[in-house]
Formats: C-alpha cells, sequence, structure tokens
C-alpha cells in the first residue's frame, strides 16, 4: 500500500505525467493499492476508483464515470463542484 498527500503539486507536466505512468505501472503490474489525494481533477480522473471529499467528509464514491453520471455533468470537475454546492446548502447549477 502506498499513500500518497498532492504529489504532484508544484511539478511541471512532464515529471507528472512520468509520475502518474509509475503510478499505474505500481498498481497495475506490482497490485500496488494507491491512495492519493489531489484537487486537480484531472489527475483524478486516471484512478480506477475515488472520493470526492469537502470538509473531511465523503460526499460521493465511485470511478470518475460513476460521479460524473451520477450529476449529469459534463465532466469530472463539473460533478465534484455539483457536490461542493449541495453541500453546502446550494442548489447544484445544472
Amino acid at each position: 500500500m502506498l499513500i500518497l498527500d498532492e504529489p504532484t503539486s508544484g511539478v511541471d507536466p512532464v515529471a507528472r505525467d512520468m509520475f502518474w505512468q509509475l503510478m499505474v505501472d505500481l498498481s497495475r503490474q506490482d497490485k500496488v493499492t494507491i491512495f492519493i489525494s489531489t484537487h486537480f481533477m484531472n489527475e483524478a480522473e486516471r484512478c480506477d476508483r475515488m472520493s470526492l471529499m469537502h470538509a473531511g467528509k465523503v460526499l460521493a464514491s465511485g470511478t470518475p464515470q460513476e460521479l460524473v453520471q451520477q450529476r449529469g455533468a459534463a465532466n469530472l470537475e463539473a460533478a465534484f463542484i455539483s457536490w461542493l454546492q449541495e453541500a453546502a446548502g446550494a442548489a447544484p447549477e445544472t
């Protein structure tokens, strides 16, 4: 098991892509379970499963595709924003 907290924050795009290829290799070839926190939704989309969290609470869990479909959103970032708005008591934008 590998736990990483925002490992690509402040990293250039080339190094970021290399990092993600290494994570895929570790997961697929070496069967390593990896927990990664990130605020970059384009990175979160690379994960097999994810949980969207806010203020220490899990708002939703599933595959990136499932989370987008559950909200009828255009992309993962829009889905996450919708869950944040709901958590704040605001009506999600459609």
